[in-house]
């Protein structure tokens, strides 16, 4: 199956999916550009904090909404961050 780029409701819907997928993955986009901004692959990244590199892969990969805040706080322990929540 081809599909045609230039068709108006195909190129409608594809961006569509494209900014729900973008609003559902914020925090998994910004962990993953922590790691590459520190050049790390996901084996080096996964040594760092004791994890295998399909695990970083895969909260790399979740949706925001998926995520624990126990994998979070994993990951980022890498950076020596932290979690600051606030209610709104």
């Amino acid at each position: 199956m081809v599909l045609d780029t230039h068709d108006p409701d195909f190129a409608k819907e594809f961006l569509a999916y494209l900014a729900e997928d973008r609003e559902q993955t914020k925090l998994a986009f910004q962990l993953s550009l922590i790691r590459l901004k520190n050049g790390l692959s996901y084996k080096e990244m996964g040594k760092l904090i004791g994890k295998s590199a399909k695990w970083v892969e895969k909260v790399e990969d979740s949706k925001d909404k998926d995520l624990t805040l126990g994998q979070i706080r994993t990951y980022i322990s890498a950076f020596d961050m932290d979690i600051s929540i606030r209610l709104i």
